[in-house]
């Protein structure tokens, strides 16, 4: 092979090896590593756990398949209630994860399916690297919108 086509071929060879999450110089990109246990961003998992949003509004992750969240897809039930504690039945609610320490979203949709009384599951919230990671659900209901942010750390 010419020296040309070798030199081209290290630079593909380089750039497909620095997409995606990757260690980097910058040194905000490269996070201890993933110590949950002294993370003290994260709420540790427990079943029933509440995270309060905007107006309110309140989601508590009543159960986690597995338990606790763990790589991979996970199944969240959830129970969402407004300010007075009443069960919001009506919601319509989004979902979006995002892994702040390498800055990058998760790698799947999340889907959400009313269960009725204020219970929803959400699936497959997943979790495709240990470390920090942030789910805001956004909650409509009744035409106002409120976010809710569940902040766990998974080893």
């Amino acid at each position: 092979m010419s020296k040309s086509l070798w030199t081209v071929l290290g630079l593909v060879a380089t750039a497909v090896s620095s997409v995606g999450c990757s260690e980097d110089s910058n040194p905000s990109h490269n996070p201890p590593a993933n110590d949950c246990a002294t993370d003290t961003r994260a709420e540790p998992y427990s079943a029933g756990a509440t995270f309060e949003g905007t107006n309110g509004v309140k989601i508590s992750l009543m159960d986690s398949a597995p338990a606790p969240p763990a790589l991979g897809n996970n199944t969240w039930t959830l129970d969402v209630k407004d300010s007075a504690g009443a069960a919001i039945a009506d919601a319509t609610i989004a979902a979006e994860q995002f892994m702040v320490d390498h800055g990058h979203p998760g790698a799947k949709a999340i889907g959400i399916t009313s269960l009725g009384g204020g219970s929803y599951e959400a699936k497959p919230v997943n979790f495709n690297m240990s470390g920090y990671w942030e789910t805001t659900f956004t909650v409509t209901s009744a035409g106002v919108e409120s976010k809710v942010v569940v902040k766990l750390c998974i080893p």
